[in-house]
């Protein structure tokens, strides 16, 4: 990151995920080397920091082959760990919007999961968004709260068409 500091943005996030997607593909099976759950929440703060595109860690570490299902539990253990660090740069729906692209991706192309696991990925997405839907209702309404619940019931929806 350090060294890309005169690129512009779209080059600087893009010489960040070409790196990491080549360290990711010799490193990926081993946690020791590859923390996938200290990477994601460190580049999430990164794009929350740089105003970068929501989806961007996702992409990369699509590109780099994580499965979606442990995509998902690394975004929903990140959620559910309620770092202050997302209210005090004034986002604290961040982790839910990259929750939704993540879960939008699955909807927009299911064979992204095995098929002997689509069914039980499924409920599992389906329970995940019941929770969010329900922290969501225990927030102080604002529009943006507004927007993510629709787009969360808008998932849920798909989600049990995919059923």
């Amino acid at each position: 990151l350090n060294e890309s500091v005169t690129l512009s943005s779209p080059d600087r996030m893009h010489a960040l995920s070409l790196k990491i997607v080549l360290l990711g593909k010799i490193y990926a099976g081993t946690p020791r080397f590859f923390p996938l759950d200290f990477i994601v929440q460190f580049l999430e703060q990164q794009v929350c920091t740089l105003n970068w595109d929501v989806g961007f860690v996702i992409q990369t570490m699509n590109e780099i082959g994580v499965p979606l299902p442990r995509l998902l539990e690394v975004y929903d253990h990140l959620f559910k760990s309620r770092d202050p660090f997302w209210n005090r740069m004034k986002k604290p729906l961040h982790l839910l919007d990259c929750i939704r692209v993540l879960l939008t991706r699955y909807v927009e192309n299911p064979s992204q999961v095995l098929n002997c696991e689509r069914r039980r990925f499924t409920n599992l997405c389906l329970d995940a968004v019941c929770g969010y839907l329900v922290e969501l209702q225990s927030m102080s309404s604002s529009v943006a709260v507004q927007a993510i619940t629709g787009n969360f019931k808008s998932l849920q929806a798909k989600l049990e068409r995919l059923h």
